[in-house]
C-alpha cells in the first residue's frame, strides 16, 4: 500500500488528538514511532492494516466512523495540499469521482501502486453504484474517501456499503451532471 494512504492518517490523528496519540497506535500496530511515512513509498498490506485497526481501536472509533472522519481529513486537508492541479481541474463531485481511476493511473504511472479500480454504474439520476476493485478489501476506506469528497464539494449522498465490494450512493437530489444510462447489475 501506498504510504501516502498512511501519511494521511497520521497527520489526522496528530492534528486532531493529544500528543502521544500517534505513538500509542504505532505500538498497538507493533510498529515503530519512527517509521517515516513516505507517501510514494510501498509498505506492505498488513502492516498498513494493522496501523489502520489499531488507529481505530486507540481512538475508540468504529471502523465507519474512523474512515468517515480519515475521508474528510483525506479531501479537506491533506489531498489539497499534494495534488492542487487536481483540486483546480474539480468542479464537483461526480465528475470528481468518475476521474478517480485516471488520477490513480496517474499518480502510480511512475512506481508500484497497486490502486484499486472503481466501476461507476448510474441505477437512477439519484442512484449511482460503485463497484470496488481490490485485493485489498479496504473499502471501508473507499466509502469514507467517498463521503470526504462528498463533503467537500457539498453534495448531500447517502453511502451504502451494499458488499465488500459494492458501494450504493443516494444522492438527495440528482446531479445535474450524472450521466444516467440504464444498465446491467454490475458482479456483486
Amino acid at each position: 500500500m501506498k504510504g501516502t494512504i498512511l501519511r494521511c492518517a497520521q497527520e489526522m490523528v496528530v492534528a486532531h488528538h493529544p500528543v502521544g496519540t500517534w505513538a500509542a497506535i504505532c505500538a498497538a500496530a507493533g510498529c515503530d514511532a519512527d517509521l517515516k511515512l513516505v507517501p510514494q513509498r510501498t509498505f506492505d498490506d498488513a502492516m498498513a492494516v494493522s496501523l489502520l485497526t489499531a488507529g481505530m481501536e486507540v481512538l475508540e472509533l468504529s471502523p465507519s466512523a474512523f474512515y468517515e472522519a480519515y475521508g474528510k481529513y483525506f479531501a479537506h486537508h491533506y489531498a489539497r495540499r499534494l495534488y492542487p492541479d487536481v483540486y483546480e481541474q474539480s468542479t464537483d463531485f461526480v465528475s470528481f469521482v468518475a476521474a478517480v481511476n485516471h488520477l490513480h493511473q496517474r499518480i502510480t504511472s511512475e512506481n508500484d501502486g497497486r490502486p484499486p479500480f472503481f466501476e461507476l454504474v448510474w441505477r437512477s439520476p439519484a442512484v449511482l453504484t460503485i463497484s470496488y476493485r481490490s485485493d485489498r478489501g479496504l473499502i471501508g476506506v473507499a466509502r469514507g474517501l467517498i463521503l470526504g469528497y462528498a463533503d467537500y464539494f457539498g453534495e448531500e449522498v447517502e453511502v451504502d456499503q451494499a458488499s465488500e465490494t459494492r458501494l450504493d450512493l443516494y444522492f438527495a437530489e440528482p446531479p445535474t451532471n450524472g450521466e444516467f444510462v440504464p444498465s446491467a447489475e454490475p458482479e456483486p
